[in-house]
């Protein structure tokens, strides 16, 4: 028997009546269509019913029957955090990086792919799936280059997807590495190069931070006057230099020549590295 429609409804849109005949003959039927674009406040199931009423000419049933789709709703996404064991380097010295990614949503996650600005692609050190909630970590030893710029800017950035959805899950984390190229020079002099017992000869010492970083200094030493270590101050700043210098009465136990060498020995805030320059003068006795 023919079917008059009454109303038709849809959690989501409503009264759809109008979207359907108004007589449905016996044994046929009718389709339409919507698209919905999922909203933040959807809860998890999305349960949408469509429900029609029918009814027939000369009677007062009412024909009706509903059907409904539930739809997952995930909530995806994901963190990547990039640490190093030290926030400052130079040329040569090793910093140890480590990376470590979690899901954050409350879907399992499919890795694509996993890149390092200093190692390439890392995709192989991370498994897949990535479990809701889980983390994996992974690190690496780096020597620092005499090429690498200052910072050094290393950047982590993973993208995963969700099994049935077409999205791409990705994040980043950046650390960035002070690169320093430290150095020293020591200069010494003497205002004669030669001398006899009872004469006065004036040494000078002049040091000066030809790096970009600045130094602190560890100890300062000088053949003739031992540790001069108090005579400069520190820290020594980057293109800075200081200067000393002293008197010294040739000693007839003086050997020929006389060689007087002057040491200092610098290191760096956050480095283990000795810093380090002599110089010597010598002097015919």
């Amino acid at each position: 028997v023919s079917l008059n429609l009454v109303n038709f409804t849809d959690t989501l849109m409503g009264d759809i009546t109008g979207n359907f005949t108004a007589t449905l003959a016996a044994g046929a039927n009718e389709s339409w269509g919507y698209d919905y674009v999922t909203n933040v406040s959807d809860t998890d199931p999305l349960n949408n019913t469509a429900e029609a009423h029918y009814n027939i000419t000369g009677l007062p049933n009412d024909i009706n029957a509903t059907d409904t789709v539930s739809i997952e709703v995930v909530t995806p996404g994901v963190n990547v955090t990039k640490t190093a064991d030290n926030n400052i380097t130079k040329a040569g010295d090793t910093v140890h990086f480590n990376i470590t990614v979690r899901n954050t949503g409350n879907v399992s996650l499919n890795l694509v792919n996993f890149t390092d600005t200093l190692m390439g692609d890392i995709t192989g050190n991370f498994s897949s799936p990535l479990a809701a909630g889980a983390n994996q970590s992974w690190g690496y030893d780096y020597v620092t280059n005499v090429t690498d710029t200052d910072p050094l800017n290393n950047t982590a950035e993973a993208h995963y997807n969700i099994t049935g959805l077409p999205n791409d899950i990705n994040a980043t984390d950046t650390v960035s590495i002070e690169v320093v190229t430290p150095g020293v020079n020591v200069t010494k002099t003497a205002d004669n190069n030669i001398t006899k017992a009872g004469d006065t000869v004036h040494f000078n010492i002049t040091v000066r931070n030809t790096g970009n970083v600045s130094l602190n200094l560890v100890n300062f030493t000088d053949t003739l006057m031992g540790d001069i270590t108090g005579n400069f101050s520190s820290p020594l700043a980057a293109g800075a230099n200081q200067s000393w210098g002293y008197d010294y009465v040739t000693n007839v136990s003086d050997t020929d020549p006389l060689n007087n060498t002057a040491e200092a020995h610098y290191n760096i805030t956050g480095l283990p590295n000795d810093i380090n320059a002599t110089d010597t003068v010598s002097i015919e006795v």
